[in-house]
């Protein structure tokens, strides 16, 4: 009866097979089950074959197939994102330069070529203009404001103070010569005679060469002139640093210095001389008006002593505080427009073929960027098609050999149930994972 109640309870504890292992399995009671069920033996010899080859080869196959088309199609993503992201980083800049030399992009050479010629004289005259209707009321209250301290200090002379500027915001952007004339210096006859001839053309005159001198050691270096500079060469900070020059004096040199008629029939802010000394008045003129902003301001001090001597009163009185904050903006303005990048690259695009060369490469080199960025996200559509197709028909071969193995297992189960009298049978390992 123990016997009995052993063997009874050892047919309800289900039978276990790895399923790489079934072949082995059978193979070691192929003398019991081949000989009681010689055609199900057979079919189960060739189903733990088929297991064997679909769990451990054929699926990993496939999916890894599919993994390589789904770990593409991410790539593809990525690579797109970048891509684009290039792309709108060199349309940024190529937009921001062309638009600090005021071109269109179009054809890259010949505008950049000729920009200064175009643009410069549109910059001296918004100069002049704001000079002549905003920076002119500075400038009076300016000098009367010397001369008074002048008079306080006991010195009876007569200052003139920012000559340049005065000059620019009474008389405008003249011609060199017009200038000297005006301040009682002979200057070529035929200046008048061509000046009225060529009325209408251009204010900027025909560009300079430059007079290196002569050098009569041979054996001296000639003298190097660095223009390899590019956009990003030029500092960020637009600020000039001021000359601390005596600008009468320098302004008497050019009324007394010969000049070529070339140079002589530029703008006062076309010539780089007259243009600088005309700058550092501006920045003389805006040193005076922050003071004066800031003594006029509600934390200006409170010591009599620092505040006396700078707000005594000149004669008509003293401008209200909005006016100094509008005069101030004025020549920080004209000064911003004769310092800022655009005319920078102007300036330089005048007198250095190798700075435009420089240019138009930087430029062209952008453009470039953006077309090899765009061609190679047109060859990702092309390969994200590719992984898409390839991942669509993998999927059903996946899916039917799935279906196939667990097809297989089940029948298996049955049957070698079927042989142990219904005992049950499980075919156990990664093919439950699959």
């Amino acid at each position: 009866l123990g016997v009995h109640k052993m063997a009874t309870a050892r047919d309800r504890i289900p039978i276990d097979i790895k399923y790489n292992k079934m072949k082995d399995w059978l193979q070691n009671r192929s003398r019991v089950l081949q000989k009681s069920h010689p055609k199900e033996y057979a079919r189960l010899l060739e189903s733990a074959t088929l297991l064997t080859k679909n769990v451990k080869y054929e699926l990993p196959a496939l999916k890894k197939a599919q993994q390589r088309n789904t770990s593409g199609l991410s790539d593809v993503e990525k690579k797109r994102r970048e891509y684009r992201r290039q792309i709108a980083e060199h349309t940024q800049q190529f937009q921001h330069e062309c638009d600090e030399l005021h071109i269109k992009g179009e054809d890259v050479r010949n505008e950049v070529t000729s920009a200064p010629e175009l643009q410069l004289p549109i910059i001296f005259e918004q100069v002049a203009t704001t000079c002549k209707q905003k920076v002119a009321p500075a400038v009076k209250y300016y000098t009367k404001f010397a001369n008074h301290h002048a008079i306080v200090q006991r010195d009876t002379r007569t200052k003139e103070v920012v000559p340049m500027l005065t000059y620019l915001c009474t008389q405008g952007n003249t011609r060199v010569y017009e200038y000297r004339k005006e301040k009682g210096f002979s200057v070529p006859d035929s200046l008048d005679d061509e000046t009225n001839q060529n009325e209408g053309e251009a204010d900027s005159g025909p560009a300079l060469e430059i007079d290196w001198g002569d050098f009569d050691d041979a054996g001296a270096a000639a003298p190097e002139i660095n223009l390899d500079l590019t956009i990003e060469d030029l500092p960020e900070d637009d600020g000039v640093e001021i000359s601390m020059v005596d600008t009468n004096a320098v302004t008497q040199d050019l009324d007394t210095e010969v000049l070529p008629i070339p140079v002589l029939k530029q703008t006062l802010l076309d010539y780089d001389d007259t243009r600088n000394v005309a700058l550092d008045d501006m920045y003389e003129l805006e040193a005076f008006l922050i003071e004066k902003d800031i003594l006029l301001g509600p934390d200006s001090p409170t010591s009599s002593d620092l505040v006396a001597p700078h707000i005594s009163t000149v004669e008509g009185g003293e401008p209200p505080h909005k006016d100094i904050k509008n005069w101030l903006s004025a020549v920080q303005q004209a000064i911003a427009a004769l310092t800022d990048r655009s005319t920078k690259h102007f300036l330089l695009l005048r007198v250095s073929d190798r700075y435009l060369d420089r240019l138009v490469s930087g430029l062209t080199r952008h453009q470039q960027s953006i077309s090899s960025f765009k061609m190679k996200t047109a060859d990702l559509d092309g390969k994200e098609e590719e992984y898409k197709k390839g991942s669509l028909e993998l999927q059903p071969k996946i899916q039917q050999v799935v279906k196939e193995t667990k097809e297989i297992q089940a029948s298996a189960e049955k049957t070698l149930s079927g042989m142990y009298e219904g005992r049950e049978v499980n075919i156990v390992g990664d093919i439950n994972t699959i």
